[in-house]
This record gives structure tokens, sequence and C-alpha cells, in this order.
């Protein structure tokens, strides 16, 4: 068979002899082809696809990436030629474009490219007048976790430089 052909499977050959064994052995290769991939979206603009793709390059140079694909308007699929690097991208966790949120999640077998939603929203917030002696990172998240799930600190508030305010990453 040539690549890329497939091939006709009479109807009653196929209902007679399907089995959960026999279907897992048919996308168990294409597990393994998708599992080093991520699902990225940005919240508010839908940027085209070379906008996306040219933006995903610059911040993510270092890593090899295979493929980006548009799944949907302002879903994009982003395939790495290693598992580790969709593993280091994700634990980086949050990014901006354009000053907005770029959503990194993933993939799965059980997710539904096509429907899959967010669930979750990482928000910036600013605690103005904070006294200094809240400012440890113990303290901050627990002031965090009353908000939602903290994430991480900005540079100014890590370092105490910047006093007006301390400015934390929390997920909702």
């Amino acid at each position: 068979m040539d690549e890329g052909q497939i091939q006709e499977i009479s109807n009653a050959i196929v209902h007679a002899t399907i089995e959960q064994e026999e279907v897992s052995h048919d996308v168990n290769p294409e597990i393994e082809y998708w599992k080093s991939v991520v699902l990225c979206s940005v919240l508010g603009p839908n940027p085209p696809l070379e906008v996306i793709e040219g933006f995903i390059r610059r911040i993510w140079k270092a890593f090899d990436i295979d493929k980006i694909c548009m799944v949907r308007k302002g879903v994009f699929l982003l395939r790495f030629n290693n598992f580790n690097d969709q593993l280091t991208v994700v634990k980086r966790g949050v990014f901006f474009f354009d000053m907005k949120p770029f959503l990194v999640k993933p993939w799965n077998e059980e997710m539904d490219i096509n429907t899959e939603a967010i669930t979750s929203l990482p928000i910036s917030a600013r605690f103005l007048d904070l006294d200094i002696k809240y400012w440890c990172l113990e303290s901050l998240s627990k002031i965090d976790s009353i908000l939602g799930i903290p994430i991480k600190t900005d540079k100014y508030t890590k370092e105490k430089t910047m006093l007006k305010y301390a400015r934390l990453l929390i997920e909702c």
C-alpha cells in the first residue's frame, strides 16, 4: 500500500472483528506520535497562524519544534520532536502574547481538541501598600491561596525592590 493510502475494509468484517484491544493496537502509534503536543490559546485576540507561529518560534527557539497547526480560531496545536521539550514548556507555566495570557495545556489521549474548554485562568493580582512583614513567600502564598492557586511572583516582588505593591500570578 502507498504511503497515505487507506484500505477499504468491509463493514461486516469491521463489526464482526472489532475488539477493544484491536482498536488500542490501531491507535497506540498515534498516541505515541501526539504525546509531545501542547494546545495553545491566547485569551482575547485571535491572531492568525503566521503570527502565532512567529511568536512560538521566538519564545521557544531553544526547543525542537516539529509543527504548529491551527485547530480552530484561537486554538493552536504545537508538536515537539521530543517529550522532554513539551514537559519543560508546560512546567514553565504562564506565557503572555501582547500582554494577554497565552495558555499552554499538555495533550492527553482523553482530550477532545475540538471541544476542550478553559477551566481555569491565570490572573495577575496586585496587593497595594502591603506591609513589608507579609512579603515573604510563605505569607504571599497564604494570601494568594484565598483567591486561587498561587503560581509565581514577579521579579520585583521576589527581589523586594519595588514596595508600592506585591504582584502575584494566581490561577482562578
